[in-house]
């Protein structure tokens, strides 16, 4: 057991966004929208245009994001940087200038994309120019906390795990309403950590992982 660890640990987020070429299109074969692309293989190089390595590994997450791009196309990122307990988080994102993705990250987003598909290759001319940034606050394991932490207060911390929790508020209203905690939520309470039920260490060099 490992005692006296930080509640909060703040990552600085590599992130960005790229426009879909004319006519490529992201969604699977029977046209749907494809679920989020997660790849990480390490000792794998990643090269520029120049023939430079970028950094000596492929991570990259990815998802379709029309909505956050405002046109067809794709948002993802790569392995955050961890700062430690303490974080600026006003301003936030693309506003705080310490918190801007490295210069070499838009290349890298690409070349990754293009290496593990065809039809995503060359998308630098596409990458959509303008800051992008942020910190993630991560729990003590790296997984929420959906749990009351006194009687009459419920937190739902997301460990910066974003859209994915969309579900969590419905299930959280339908145990307000009834008095019950649904299943799907009690893996995820704040007295794991005292009880040593943590979700445990990973292989992944990631904190979504």
């Amino acid at each position: 057991m490992e005692e006296g660890m930080d509640m909060w640990t703040y990552w600085r987020l590599l992130e960005g966004e790229v426009f879909m070429p004319p006519g490529v299109d992201y969604r699977t074969a029977d046209g749907k929208d494809a679920p989020v692309l997660h790849v990480e293989l390490m000792n794998t190089p990643v090269y520029g245009r120049d023939g430079e390595m970028i950094q000596d590994h492929v991570y990259t997450y990815t998802r379709y994001a029309a909505e956050r791009v405002g046109a067809p196309g794709l948002q993802g990122g790569t392995i955050p940087v961890k700062m430690g307990p303490e974080g600026n988080a006003d301003p936030y994102g693309h506003l705080n200038d310490d918190y801007q993705a490295d210069g070499w990250f838009p290349e890298y987003y690409c070349r990754t994309l293009g290496m593990l598909f065809e039809r995503f290759e060359d998308l630098e001319p596409y990458y959509k120019q303008r800051r992008n940034g942020g910190i993630g606050a991560f729990t003590p394991d790296n997984v929420p906390i959906f749990d009351h932490v006194v009687d009459n207060a419920f937190v739902i911390a997301d460990s910066n795990h974003g859209f994915k929790m969309i579900g969590v508020g419905r299930l959280t209203a339908s145990m307000m309403v009834h008095g019950e905690k649904p299943e799907e939520l009690r893996p995820f309470t704040f007295g794991r950590y005292a009880d040593g039920t943590t979700f445990g260490d990973r292989n992944s060099n990631c904190p979504w992982v």
